[in-house]
């Protein structure tokens, strides 16, 4: 038997695929903005210089602090790396298709956004974000909040603000 890791991806594949399958047209056919009100991840890709996409996507969970949308990540991640690198730009998809490498593609069509990404490094934001974190994924929060607390903690994590600039 292989070795079973449990990760945030397989758990909520597993919980979510009755829900998912069951929102999936309600999210596709709504704009954005709404989208990310209900949904449970969003499929992000940072943006090169020339505006193109970036080749590193993935799927990630997130909230919403106001208008801006969060993300806890690896410090080491693509992600953080393209913000300290001044590519600040990405695209957001909203809404839940599996994952990207297997979707043939379909993450392109849920509602989608253009958005520029900070780090967030107020440790203000940071408690008031985990708050969020915690009432939104309430069933996986205790296996994952002090990875995300002790990683922003520790600087193995980073936390990432994307303010929407284009919808």
């Amino acid at each position: 038997m292989k070795n079973f890791r449990l990760n945030r991806r397989l758990f909520l594949q597993q919980t979510a695929s009755l829900l998912a399958v069951a929102t999936l047209p309600r999210i596709a056919s709504a704009n954005a903005a709404e989208a990310l009100k209900t949904s449970e991840l969003v499929y992000l890709s940072p943006l090169r210089s020339d505006s193109s996409l970036s080749r590193c996507r993935g799927e990630v969970w997130f909230v919403q602090d106001g208008k801006d949308v969060m993300v806890v990540t690896r410090s080491v991640a693509w992600r953080a790396k393209a913000i300290q690198e001044g590519l600040d730009e990405a695209m957001l998809w909203v809404g839940e298709v599996g994952v990207w490498t297997r979707s043939n593609g379909r993450y392109k069509s849920l509602p989608s956004v253009k958005v520029r990404g900070r780090i967030e490094s107020d440790p203000d934001a940071w408690e008031s974000v985990l708050k969020l974190y915690k009432e939104k994924y309430q069933m996986s929060w205790t296996f994952w909040r002090r990875r995300f607390e002790n990683g922003l903690a520790d600087g193995s994590r980073t936390m990432l603000r994307y303010q929407i600039i284009e919808t």
